[in-house]
């Protein structure tokens, strides 16, 4: 390979926080044009080495190079004039500013100290229309979808020319037809030379969309190579270092006696009429595209969002949830697809945010902190955290084990119903077989478990039964989930409205 082949390098890049060595002398290139994905675990280190290219972090040592020539990047406006631009999980965009305004923000055009507005729309104007987007320069970015608001933030880097463009988990909420118009606006981008470096933990969308692939795993560097004629079992066994017998355990769980009940649960124009019922140690699913309403049927039955008419009975008796209080007080947990957002205080400790939702348990009436450490140390080790200790912030650890700590509040509440709503979002495949064995384990002693997943196999491999969900209403159900034959087939078709005479199994 040419040197002049390579606009980016990084070499032996090593970082360390307090008690963490999160990057060890990794080191990796990427061709011009082309678009090379960036995978490893969580906590393998890839947000880390993002953030040192592009000027959020500072590095211990190592180089990094542009065109072959060694860069002082000290923070994000050098990465900015050096063509490196990124676009995060987590938008960075002023919700309250127009797109315009946005895309300008901090590199205003000028002529003698007065704004050039009509080159800053003429410019802006001309990549939207040439990536053919749906939004005008005057729209409210914070009235935009999310898919759209990510766009916004694809237009500013296109904007002031970046040379490599980094997209941080572009599609963790974006719906399959949103998903679908970005990869369209990356075939734009990636034949008019623009280099992309892909993260993502869905393996499909990198076979697709990707050219080579580096892994880093644990902090070091593990391989770099061309994705064609790589099987994706190798792949996962380098990710976590070991071999994935089975991504999905074997079931032990029995369904019991009905555990729960709902009743026309409605709230006119997000969901209608939603009747179902639960079992012990029942895993029941619900499917449907983004915008189904699944999540606010969830957060209705939680207490976390109203519902003009409907019913709860658990164990046959008739419930009055009124808040998420009432819901925990009948043994009722939610846990949110947005851990950072909801299901977390980011910088507090694991023990502090394990042990907020049962202070109760431990005050008599002053906090008994021994009792409070004893018990989040055992629901942290029968969830197998990976942590320095129970006073780590919630904000350093690995997405997986966020996740987990989200899981250790509720589980200290004694619950019986557990609704985990995205349970795996954003974690890599390693973590998620730790979850399937988690909530197979929670059916198995007979709770009641409700997954809400956009992910059909993960749904297919942890499900007793799925229900499905389509624009605010129960289309279909799918029983005995384990011994059906063409599932996946099964539920599209009631996802896009197709009638359920049409659905059964062969």
């Amino acid at each position: 390979m040419n040197e002049n082949d390579i606009v980016l390098e990084v070499r032996d890049i090593t970082k360390t926080f307090p008690g963490v060595r999160a990057l060890d002398k990794v080191s990796f290139q990427v061709r011009r044009g082309e678009v090379h994905a960036l995978l490893g675990a969580n906590g393998a280190g890839k947000s880390t080495l993002i953030k040192i290219i592009a000027g959020m972090y500072g590095k211990d040592s190592g180089e990094i190079l542009m065109d072959g020539k060694p860069m002082q990047i000290r923070n994000p406006i050098d990465a900015q004039n050096l063509g490196i631009s990124v676009v995060f999980q987590e938008l960075t965009v002023f919700p309250d500013l127009n797109v315009l305004e946005n895309i300008f923000m901090n590199r205003e055009i000028t002529h003698g100290g007065i704004y050039d507005w009509k080159v800053m729309k003429s410019k802006t104007q001309q990549i939207i229309d040439e990536l053919d987007l749906g939004f005008k320069l005057t729209d409210r970015v914070g009235n935009l979808p999310i898919a759209q608001q990510q766009m916004v933030e694809i237009v500013k880097s296109v904007s002031f020319d970046a040379k490599v463009l980094i997209l941080d988990e572009p599609t963790s909420s974006l719906s399959a037809k949103e998903t679908e118009r970005l990869f369209g606006i990356m075939q734009k981008l990636h034949e008019k030379g623009t280099t992309i470096i892909y993260i993502s933990h869905r393996l499909d969308e990198i076979y697709n969309n990707c050219e080579r692939i580096t892994l880093i795993r644990d902090g070091k560097w593990i391989l770099t190579r061309e994705l064609d004629g790589f099987p994706r079992e190798e792949l996962i066994s380098n990710m976590i270092g070991r071999n994935l017998e089975a991504e999905f355990p074997a079931k032990n769980n029995k369904v019991g006696e009905e555990l729960l009940r709902v009743e026309h649960f409605d709230h006119p124009g997000v969901f209608h009429d939603i009747s179902f019922t639960l079992h012990r140690g029942e895993v029941l699913g619900f499917a449907g595209l983004v915008g189904a309403g699944r999540t606010e049927v969830m957060r209705a039955l939680y207490g976390a969002y109203s519902q003009n008419g409907g019913k709860v009975f658990k164990d046959g008796k008739e419930l009055n949830i009124r808040s998420p209080q009432d819901a925990l007080k009948h043994g009722i947990i939610y846990a949110t697809e947005s851990r950072k957002n909801d299901g977390l205080f980011m910088g507090r400790s694991i023990l502090e945010n394990v042990s907020i939702s049962s202070l109760d348990r431990f005050s008599h009436p002053l906090l008994d902190q021994r009792t409070e450490r004893k018990e989040v140390s055992w629901v942290t080790e029968e969830l197998r955290l990976v942590c320095s200790g129970l006073g780590q912030h919630a904000i350093n650890l690995s997405g997986g084990n966020q996740q987990k700590v989200c899981l250790a509040k509720w589980l200290l509440t004694d619950p019986e119903v557990f609704i985990l709503d995205e349970p795996t979002k954003g974690i890599d495949v390693g973590a998620k077989a730790e979850f399937y064995r988690i909530i197979n384990e929670l059916a198995e002693k007979g709770a009641g478990v409700i997954v809400v997943s956009s992910e059909e196999p993960e749904l297919i491999g942890i499900c007793d039964r799925i229900l499905v969900m389509r624009e605010g209403e129960l289309t279909g159900e799918v029983c005995d989930v384990p011994h059906q034959k063409d599932v996946e087939r099964q539920l599209m078709a009631y996802m896009m409205g197709v009638k359920d005479d049409q659905t059964q199994a062969s």
